[in-house]
């Protein structure tokens, strides 16, 4: 799925904004997600949250089970590069789950079933 695809109406303004030098707006949206979760199996999942540009965390993921998973912006695997506000962490979820709120200081995000396949081992 393409990256325009993944991102809220609000952050590809906020991108349009940067780019033509005009003041930004929070931007908070899910970018990276397995094509499912399985129970016992490491997923990677990757947020991004910025405000004037700047990164922006903690940033976290409560999944309807009430497991709960840090994400991190600290250039360290599976981050990519610290501070450009793409919040990374490899989460094994332990049971099953219908939603992943997505959460930060500039905003939330409900990732549904329409999002995520989880599945079991």
């Amino acid at each position: 799925m393409a990256l325009r695809d993944r991102l809220s109406t609000a952050a590809v303004e906020s991108m349009v904004r940067a780019r033509s030098g005009l003041p930004l707006d929070p931007m908070f949206s899910a970018l990276k997600l397995p094509a499912s979760f399985t129970v016992g199996a490491p997923s990677t999942v990757s947020v991004l949250s910025l405000d004037c540009g700047n990164a922006v965390g903690p940033v976290s993921g409560t999944a309807s089970s009430g497991e709960v998973f840090g994400l991190l912006d600290d250039g360290v695997a599976p981050d990519q590069v610290a501070g450009d506000g793409e919040f990374t962490a490899t989460w094994t979820p332990t049971q099953g789950f219908a939603f992943i709120d997505m959460a930060s200081p500039v905003g939330t995000e409900r990732l549904t079933a329409v999002d995520l396949v989880p599945t079991a081992v």
